[in-house]
């Protein structure tokens, strides 16, 4: 029996470690209902004052019952209230969940096994005003395992698996018209990988090829205006079955299986892979990788996604700490005050504002939700952590221009 301290969590050696700002640690918000992995997660794009995010189907493990899920919740972490939704017309795990304004999208995944067969192609709209789901268009190529992301107001899907293929594919979907196109595809396919948007740019990055390992380092960028690839620095650790989502205009990779073999003591001729609780951050503007603090647990297939939270902070000219009436049990909701240029009713922060009375102030956070951890065996964890422990702000200035967003465009422009 391969025991916990055989599986050694080791921190990998890395041609370059620069440490990222620090922002704090991670810490626990709390729990679903029930484990799940292979699961999926979604929250709106727009910011709120009572944010939340949905989770969608997956993988669970009950009384040694292993099941494929079709129920669907939603998680306010500001108060940590957890509500049950209709579920999916039909069951999903290594799927993809997407938000297109007030509207939830279903797609793909697997009905049993993620790489061996049951790949689906369906697509299911949640419309939360009339909790009701209706079947959409599917996809062109039915895949698991794949990542897809909202875009200007379309979903697109990349890479995955199919019945003994590595895809590489790239498709849109457009809600409005409910037509699907198909794209240039990515200069390496692989299944496990992760995918965000940052200024109009898609980043693919991490996953696996045909051989187990294979692209796990892998960073590359889609433009929609061009229909073209660039391949970008690579992630320090190589990895798959990750979750990757954006802070403050940077990529995260988080957790997942690393890409180095080693080989318990007692079981010599059995290999594992590193199960991972490692962090790392992408800027596009330099085209570099830094190193955040470790996620509490180690973990795989599981879900992140990132809120935008709109808070009340007072016009003073004076960095007066101050919590938000949303704030909740479990969730340290502190929100440090802003340093403020002058003073008075006319001061602006330092991240543009202008300070008339209460002045809203979106800020962020991570959510990593679920997935499958190992204590002695593996499980299906029900737990949600959080980043960073005191918000980021969400930056508006006029670094969001058009001619900036070009730059980034350019930034680290690598051949593909």
């Amino acid at each position: 029996m391969v025991t916990h301290s055989d599986f050694v969590v080791h921190v990998p050696q890395r041609e370059f470690f620069t440490v990222c700002p620090y922002l704090g640690n991670w810490t626990y918000l709390g729990n679903m209902p029930e484990g799940r992995a292979w699961l999926a997660a979604a929250g709106p794009s727009q910011p709120s004052n009572a944010p939340f995010f949905y989770v969608v189907g997956g993988r669970n493990i009950t009384s040694g019952t292993d099941e494929i899920l079709s129920t669907v919740g939603t998680m306010e972490p500001a108060t940590g209230a957890w509500a049950s939704l209709p579920s999916m017309p039909v069951e999903r795990m290594a799927h993809a969940a997407v938000c297109v304004g007030e509207k939830l999208y279903a797609l793909g995944g697997a009905s049993y096994s993620p790489h061996g067969g049951g790949h689906l192609n369906t697509v299911d709209e949640y419309d939360p005003n009339g909790h009701t789901w209706s079947a959409k268009a599917p996809m062109p190529t039915g895949r698991a395992s794949f990542a897809a992301v909202e875009l200007d107001g379309k979903i697109y899907v990349v890479g995955g698996a199919a019945p003994n293929q590595t895809l590489a594919t790239l498709e849109v979907y457009d809600p409005v018209s409910d037509r699907w196109d198909t794209l240039r595809p990515m200069p390496n396919g692989r299944f496990d990988l992760g995918a965000a948007t940052i200024d109009g740019l898609l980043y693919v990055v991490g996953g696996r090829g045909p051989g187990k390992g294979l692209k796990g380092q892998t960073l590359e960028a889609y433009d929609p205006t061009t229909d073209t690839w660039e391949t970008r620095r690579p992630m320090p650790t190589g990895r798959y079955e990750l979750a990757a989502t954006v802070l403050d205009n940077k990529l995260y990779a988080m957790g997942g299986e690393g890409t180095a073999q080693f080989y318990p003591a007692n079981q010599p001729g059995y290999a594992f892979l590193q199960l991972l609780a490692d962090v790392e951050v992408y800027d596009p503007i330099s085209d570099s990788w830094c190193i955040a603090p470790h996620m509490r647990t180690p973990r795989k297939a599981f879900a992140a996604v990132t809120l935008t939270e709109e808070v009340l902070v007072p016009g003073s000219p004076t960095n007066v700490p101050f919590v938000p009436p949303a704030g909740g049990p479990g969730l340290p909701y502190v929100v440090p005050g802003v340093p403020l240029r002058g003073g008075g009713q006319d001061a602006s922060n330092a991240l543009g504002f202008s300070v008339h009375g209460p002045t809203p102030l979106p800020v962020q956070r991570i959510y990593a939700i679920g997935g499958a951890v190992f204590h002695q065996d593996w499980e299906y964890t029900a737990s949600i952590d959080v980043y960073p422990t005191l918000p980021v702000a969400a930056y508006k200035s006029s670094e969001r221009s058009t001619g900036v967003r070009r730059n980034r465009r350019t930034a680290g422009r690598r051949s593909a």
